[in-house]
């Protein structure tokens, strides 16, 4: 009796022992299990959010263009005297063209603002005599013309009033050259056909594709008269338009017209 105790005893033991040995084996896979939970956790914060934000390079990049490219200060400040509306995009679309210029040519905005007594000189210029085109010349702020011959050519058509400049919504342009590399850009060049920087468009018409892109219109592309300089962005408004609005007061605290 007491062996076959002994004996039950034995193999409820030896039982008890497997079944220990087997709940460990079931129970170590776990920790596995643990590890592949937290791979799918790390799956899911992978940064699905960063398509969205500009990449970091973005910051580098627009930091170097600041430091790189070079930018025309008189350009600057007239900038600064477009029509508030304008005013911001035209700095946009100047940085734009100081990036895409990376030869010997740098662009310069030779007229954005033109104010009426401006207007009025140039108008008169060749249409009235050397001693009175002088007279506006001086009360517009402008250097004096030296020799009759200045004064046989007309220049506008525009008079006083009925230019988009007179608003501060358009723009000329002139390509200043370094012809000898001292980065000093002495030379003035209107020439739209050359390919100063070697990327296989001219670079007069990388300015054009720059403005376009912006919504400006190109003097380049009138029916009639080309005046391939002029850039202007008038928001429907003739200037027979913008005039009668400023004669009747409608301006704002710096005296643009209120568009």
């Amino acid at each position: 009796m007491n062996s076959l105790v002994s004996l039950i005893m034995s193999v409820l033991k030896f039982l008890l022992k497997a079944f220990s040995g087997n709940t460990m084996k079931k129970d170590t896979p776990v920790p596995k299990a643990e590890e592949r939970t937290e791979e799918v956790v790390d799956t899911r914060v992978e940064p699905v959010e960063i398509p969205e934000t500009p990449p970091p390079e973005t910051t580098t990049k627009t930091e170097e263009r600041k430091v790189t490219y070079k930018q025309d200060k008189v350009t600057l400040d007239r900038i600064q005297k477009a029509h508030p509306k304008v005013r911001e995009e035209l700095g946009v679309i100047y940085n734009e063209i100081c990036a895409a210029l990376t030869g010997k040519a740098r662009c310069r905005f030779s007229y954005v603002l033109r104010t009426m007594e401006e207007q009025a000189a140039l108008y008169a210029q060749g249409r009235e005599s050397f001693r009175d085109v002088n007279a506006k010349r001086q009360k517009a702020g402008m250097y004096l013309f030296k020799t009759a011959d200045e004064n046989k050519k007309k220049v506008t058509n525009a008079a006083a009033g009925l230019s988009i400049h007179n608003y501060g919504l358009a723009t000329d342009i002139v390509l200043l050259l370094d012809k000898d590399g001292n980065g000093t850009y002495e030379s003035a060049s209107w020439d739209t056909k050359t390919d100063f920087d070697s990327d296989h468009i001219s670079d007069w018409l990388e300015i054009v594709a720059i403005f376009k892109k912006h919504g400006w219109t190109w003097g380049g592309d009138w029916a009639g008269f080309k005046d391939l300089p002029h850039f202007e962005k008038t928001f429907g408004h003739k200037p027979s338009d913008l005039l009668i609005a400023y004669k009747s007061g409608k301006k704002d605290a710096e005296g643009y017209v209120l568009i």
